[in-house]
Formats: C-alpha cells, structure tokens, sequence
C-alpha cells in the first residue's frame, strides 16, 4: 500500500511540476513580448457599498455564533478557543454546524446582494464562459500550486504546522471528523472564502479603487453635471447604487459623462451655412499663393477622457488583490507557518478575479489545491506516517 500511494504521488507531483513549468515558462515569454498575461475584462463596479460589506459581516458573524451555541445547547459542544477539550464527535458536530452556518450565510449575502440591484454578472457568474472558466481554474492551479506547496515544505522544516484539525486526525482518525473535514474544506471552503473575499470584498474595493482612480486624474467636469456624477459615484461607494441613484437625482453611478458635440455658431439672424473645413495644399511652385482643397474628409475631434471606456471605468489598482490576500491569510493564524503560502496563494486568486470577474476560476483553483491537501493527508493517515 505504502509503495502504490509512494508511486501515485510520485507521478503527482512530477506532472505538476512539469506542467508549472512550462506554464510559467509561457507566461514569461508573453510577459516579455509586452502582452498582460491574463487580458482584463472590462466591467461596471459592482453595484454593493460598504454599508452592505458591514451588514454582511455582522450576518456571518452572528450565523457562525448561533450555530455553535447551538450545537453547544443540543450536543454539549465546547465554544470555539476551547478546541483541546473537544473529542472526535466534538469536532465533527462543530464542523458541521460551522459549515452550514457559513452556508446560510452566503445564501443571505447573495440574496442581499440581488436585492440591491446586482445582476449573475455582477456576481461573477457567466454561464457562456463555464467551460473556459474550467479551464483557466485549471491552469492556474498548475501554476500556483506547486510553488505554494514547496514553500510549505521549507516553512515546515523550520516551523512546524499546526493545524488543529490535522492534529486531532493524526491522533484519532474518526470516519465521521474526515468526512466532515473533507466536506468542510473541498465544498464549503472554496465556494464561502471565494464569495466573500474576491466576489463581495475585493469586488468592493476595486470599486473603491476606480473612484480614487478618477479622482486623482480629475475625471470629473467642472459643472454642475460633473459634481452630480462625483456625488454619485461617492455615495455609491459607501452606500451602494441604489441610494446613490436617489441621492442624487436617479444618475447612473461610475457611467461616462458625454460632452456636447462641438457645433459651429452661426447667427440666428443670418441664413449662413457653417464653411466647410478646408485643408492645406502644398504646391511645388514656392511662389505660388496657399491653395485649399475643400469637401476634405471630416476629421472627429478627439474624444474627452471621459468618453472613453477606460476613463469612464478605470482599471482597478492591484492594491485590493494585496489587501484581500492579507486578510485571507490572517484568518489563517495560528495555523502555523500555513499563512505565508495562502498569502500567496490568494494573490494569484485576487489576480484571478480582478481579471476576469468571474468566481468560477477563483472556486476551482482552491477547490483543487483542498482536494489535493485533504487526499494527501488522507493517504498519511491510511499509511500511519505524519505528514512532511
């Protein structure tokens, strides 16, 4: 059994490593031609304020402590902070009833969100690009995976892992706390941490970002207009877009401000035709006087910053990947070294996203790195060996 699981991770590990080579290799190459190594999508902020991150928080929150008070009413559960005196059952029934309440708790923050005006995209979610998203979830964790593992395992030689759910499977591998374990970290855990990390938080402070984007280029006119839109664009940031329609005057927020177009002033008094542009001829004769031509082609005038897609919805800063990826990890403290790896593990999750907008490739990168660590640490615990 030993030799089998030895070979099978063996050849593991051998083909990811070729594959992150070679996808890295790529990705240098395009990086070096000038290309962005994923092409952003272009896409509205999304529609939530932070009024909504703090109701949402306050929601998990509270999901989280009345699952365990009551698991601790109906199963006589230790609260969380007290995890040495749990046992296997223990450990299992508040497994589950953390995996459920953050369960509930998505469903609530993804219902609020649709309720405050966002749309499957707004989501993250694009049926037609399901099968690409696979895909690209793919990929990325071929490239990310192996360097975070490795990283791992030079952390843990100098500092010891110390994850208590491994801890307590090492030492009473109940059927019941793997099953729960498992379902805890291969479902709840990627489709949870995705949706409140990259879709609503880093989602929010890209939108964050976009305004100070805009206000430090002063993409705003200096009219009345202009400081309507300003208004709105603020208000939504803090209060979603819905309040910020009301507040001022039912606007779209984050939308491009068009100009007039520039037309000649002709007297009304006067029945005068606008001249026609003429443009400058040249002749060979250096003592010929100035030639025009005329019916030359009309030349558009140059579109103002705010006419254009990418001032009108700047690129977000990579400052709210770097801030996502910092939280993400610190929920991970205590855990040993574990924290350093996921902060860059998240990064490439927070690139991911900011990218794309989309959930699935983020859920399927850490859907695979969990699978691959819980089947390894299953496969420890089948053999008797404690992990690296």
């Amino acid at each position: 059994m030993d030799q089998i699981l030895s070979a099978f991770f063996g050849m593991l590990v051998m083909g990811l490593l070729v594959g992150s080579l070679f996808l890295w290799w790529q990705a240098f190459k395009k990086l070096a031609s000038g290309s962005p190594l994923l092409k952003p999508e272009s896409r509205k902020p999304v529609p939530w304020g932070m009024v909504d991150l703090i109701v949402i928080f306050i929601i998990t929150f509270g999901a989280l402590v009345a699952g365990q008070s009551l698991a601790y009413r109906l199963f006589d559960i230790p609260l969380l902070g007290n995890e040495e005196e749990m046992n296997s059952h223990h450990l299992s029934v508040a497994i589950f009833s953390s995996s459920l309440s953050l369960l509930g708790a998505c469903l609530v923050a993804v219902i609020l969100l649709s309720i405050r005006g966002a749309s499957w995209r707004d989501l993250g979610l694009q049926v037609r690009m399901l099968f690409s998203d696979v895909k690209l979830g793919g990929a990325a964790f071929v490239m990310l995976a192996p360097p975070m593992y490795f990283l791992q395992f030079l952390l843990t030689r100098l500092w010891p892992s110390e994850h208590p759910l491994q801890t307590l499977l090492l030492e009473d591998p109940q059927i019941n706390v793997v099953l729960g374990a498992a379902l805890t970290a291969v479902v709840v855990a990627p489709l949870t941490e995705e949706i409140f990390f990259r879709l609503i938080f880093q989602g929010w402070m890209e939108k964050w970002s976009t305004l100070t984007v805009k206000l430090q280029r002063g993409s705003y006119e200096m009219s009345p207009a202009g400081a309507a839109q300003s208004q709105r664009d603020v208000t939504a940031v803090f209060l979603g877009d819905q309040v910020a329609r009301m507040v001022a005057g039912g606007g779209e927020p984050f939308e491009p401000m068009k100009e007039a177009p520039i037309q000649a002033k002709v007297s009304e008094d006067a029945n005068i035709s606008p001249v026609e542009p003429q443009a400058y001829v040249e002749s060979e004769n250096p003592y010929a006087p100035p030639a025009f031509e005329s019916h030359v082609q009309d030349v558009q005038p140059a579109k103002s910053p705010m006419e254009s897609e990418d001032a009108a919805h700047p690129p977000p800063r990579f400052w709210p990947v770097v801030v996502s990826a910092a939280i993400f990890a610190a929920m991970h403290l205590g855990h040993g070294p574990d924290p350093i790896p996921l902060f860059f593990l998240a990064l490439g999750l927070g690139y991911l996203y900011q990218r794309t907008h989309r959930l699935l490739p983020c859920i399927m990168v850490h859907f695979l790195v969990n699978s691959l660590s819980m089947v390894a640490l299953i496969a420890f615990l089948l053999s008797g060996q404690e992990p690296p």
